[in-house]
């Protein structure tokens, strides 16, 4: 009833716009009047409450979607809306695992017993001395002024330490592989805490810390501290200078052009002896390797950073020794790692305990969600590979998915030596037959599981993306796309980002219209297939709002795939004008990779 009522108020505000578009109002109501269930309800409400009905979907599908999502107190977009409740749904596994009805599960007891270790047990900083200590950084044992690469691309690739770049390499199955490097976010996050903070008593104050955690003593520590702080003005210096270069943009270069031309002083055998020291040895690497970067300045500033550091390599190993703390020292000492104490709120506390243990565990942080019923809207859903790619092999459903408890390492007291056993034991199953999580941005391999099929993320097949009480509309322009997405971007072709979304939207929507109806009819809930595809338009670009919108991202993600499509304008009743936006394609595209 509140839902009803809020809904008639709803529109009753929009239709006091000019220019308000009834009939997309008339859609929702339609389907409002035919949801048999709470979620649908709910769906429809949100979805009405974002719609800015003043604006013209014929001229943007973003404004007209996007146009009044509000920026809430939880997520400021859709995306971390799901995100959040799912990490809400993980922690109630969490605390209400003894008191169960489930039978025992050896995966999720241990999966739980990761999480309740993060939250109640610290470590000794000693664990992250030794670990610092066993990788050279800190006191730095590396030979030549290239051991710093080594250090910085296992740390990136093994253990997710993103210091000044986010290296990730992807080995096909003809055993090339792909080298990707971007920016790191957390690099980025720390510019910004510096540029802030960088001068003042509290930051000084924490560096001073974290080295005396770290093992310096005081004979050694104003020295340190007196590096470092060149290094910090250094490296800021540095990204200032790269940033008012000009950006080339994504560049796919071999390691030799990369060498050459953007690397000069990181020559192509530092490269390779980089590459091959975390590779399986099964890849062949070499200087026809290809590199996808996604932005030119990483490497300018990576180059500028080597120039610095060929003699002055102490002041690399202890900026490194820093960040490394800065990101994972949380595990040992939660009071000295960061600058700010209100990211270790006991709510914070629990999204990183929860977000690390996700990537330690894989495939078996799966076991903390309930299985969901394998009804048809899923199968029809998880059927869109077969439009894609035949040869992906098979494809699985997300949830109640089984892991060989035997690969999983021995639970120890100290969540931080857990940690390190369970990135080991990852990184020692690669060569071995790995079983692949789809996730939405890219492919998460070396998870816990033997065999070569897929995965898909819960994400995908969570609310709003996909539901088994949602109309299917609203299933394929969610989880749909998404799961196209994914399985696009495996493609070995270098294809962009623009076009993966293109032809994202175009097999979801293929995949809508092949689909058979469902027995409960929901299908056939809306009039026409006109009022389907309205509905889908809309979900697809609902499943993308976000206020913050950063570099038009997510506009570009609603606006270009679903314009340029007939039915969308079809669907919208646009004119003419639209194909000078943007130039009419086919209804369908052979996207087949």
């Amino acid at each position: 009833m509140l839902i009803k009522f809020m809904t008639f108020a709803d529109e009753t505000l929009a239709s006091r716009h000019t220019h308000v578009f009834v009939r997309d109002s008339q859609l929702l109501s339609t389907l409002r009047a035919v949801c048999d269930s709470h979620v649908c309800q709910r769906y429809s409400w949100e979805l009405q409450a974002s719609l800015d009905v003043s604006r013209n979907p014929c001229h943007s599908l973003y404004d007209f979607v996007c146009g009044r999502w509000r920026r809430a107190a939880t997520a400021p977009s859709v995306r971390e809306s799901a995100e959040n409740r799912l990490l809400t749904q993980a922690m109630l596994s969490v605390v209400t695992a003894n008191s169960s009805d489930r039978a025992p599960d050896v995966v999720s007891e241990t999966v739980t017993g990761l999480v309740r270790s993060c939250l109640h047990a610290r470590g000794d900083p000693s664990e992250l001395v030794g670990f610092l200590s066993r990788r050279g950084i800190l006191p730095y044992k590396w030979r030549g002024p290239y051991g710093v690469l080594k250090n910085l691309v296992d740390l990136s690739v093994n253990w997710d330490i993103h210091v000044w770049f986010d290296l990730s390499i992807a080995v096909q199955d003809t055993a090339t592989p792909i080298v990707h490097i971007r920016t790191s976010a957390a690099f980025e996050e720390w510019i910004k805490v510096f540029k802030k903070m960088g001068r003042t008593e509290k930051y000084k104050r924490n560096l001073e810390n974290t080295f005396r955690l770290l093992g310096l003593r005081n004979e050694h520590l104003t020295a340190a501290l007196h590096r470092a702080s060149i290094m910090n003005t250094l490296v800021s210096a540095v990204l200032r200078s790269a940033r008012r270069a000009p950006d080339s943009g994504p560049l796919a270069l071999n390691i030799g052009q990369i060498a050459a031309t953007l690397t000069p002083a990181v020559p192509a055998t530092a490269w390779l002896g980089a590459l091959r020291a975390v590779v399986s040895s099964l890849a062949n690497i070499s200087e026809e390797t290809f590199v996808h970067v996604k932005s030119s300045r990483v490497l300018r500033a990576l180059n500028s950073l080597f120039e610095f550091g060929k003699n002055r390599q102490e002041h690399l190993a202890e900026h490194i020794a820093y960040r490394t703390f800065v990101e994972i020292g949380w595990m040992v000492d939660e009071r000295n790692s960061t600058m700010r104490p209100f990211q270790l709120s006991p709510e914070n506390l629990e999204t990183r305990c929860l977000r690390a243990v996700e990537k330690m565990a894989g495939r078996a942080w799966y076991s903390l969600f309930p299985a969901l019923p394998r009804e048809r809207p899923q199968r029809d859903v998880l059927t869109l590979v077969q439009f894609i790619n035949a040869s992906a092999g098979n494809i699985g459903g997300p949830y109640g998915a089984s892991v060989p408890a035997d690969v999983l390492p021995p639970f120890q007291p100290s969540f931080f030596a857990n940690w390190v056993a369970y990135r080991e034991a990852k990184r020692d199953l690669e060569s071995s037959g790995i079983y692949d999580i789809l996730r939405i941005d890219r492919v998460e391999d070396r998870s816990w599981q033997r065999g070569q099929n897929w995965t898909v993320e819960p994400l995908i097949f969570s609310y709003p993306f996909f539901h088994t009480q949602l109309h299917p509309a609203v299933n394929f322009a969610g989880a749909g796309r998404l799961l196209a997405r994914a399985l696009l971007s495996l493609s070995p072709a270098n294809v962009s980002a623009q076009e993966i979304e293109e032809k994202a939207v175009a097999a979801a929507l293929r995949a809508l219209h092949e689909s058979p109806e469902t027995p409960d009819g929901r299908a056939a809930a809306l009039p026409n297939t006109t009022a389907v595809d309205e509905l889908f338009f809309m979900a697809s670009c609902y499943a993308v709002c976000d206020t913050e919108d950063i570099g038009h991202t997510a506009r570009n993600m609603c606006d270009g795939p679903a314009m340029r499509l007939r039915s969308y304008a079809a669907a919208f009743g646009c004119k003419p004008p639209l194909e000078k936006m943007f130039p009419p394609q086919e209804t369908y595209i052979d996207f087949r990779i």
